[in-house]
């Protein structure tokens, strides 16, 4: 299988999303992840639907929710409503870099 054009498979982006309820103004981030094949194009795909359900699992552990997940060509977005939850995965990230 070619790799050329692909980014690093785990090499997560976090970007600013706009807050779906209108109470609240401040943006939340949302994590981008190139993690499967391409062929796992859905949420709905086995493999996609077990990650969603680990992060809901963390989502519970910190006391927040899941508030967004998708599924394209392999490439998974997902965005939680705690600050504390992306504080913590970022720095994750950025450890996993430092190696």
């Amino acid at each position: 299988m070619s790799t050329e054009g692909r980014k690093d498979i785990g090499a997560p982006r976090m970007e600013k999303s706009p807050r779906k309820d209108a109470s609240d103004t401040e943006p939340f981030g949302a994590f981008e992840v190139e993690m499967f094949p391409s062929h796992v194009d859905s949420p709905s795909h086995p493999y996609a639907d077990q990650f969603k359900e680990m992060l809901e699992d963390v989502a519970e552990e910190y006391g927040c929710r899941l508030v967004s997940f998708d599924v394209r060509k392999g490439t998974v977005t997902f965005s939680f409503d705690s600050d504390e939850l992306n504080a913590d995965i970022l720095r994750i990230i950025q450890g996993e870099r430092n190696r």
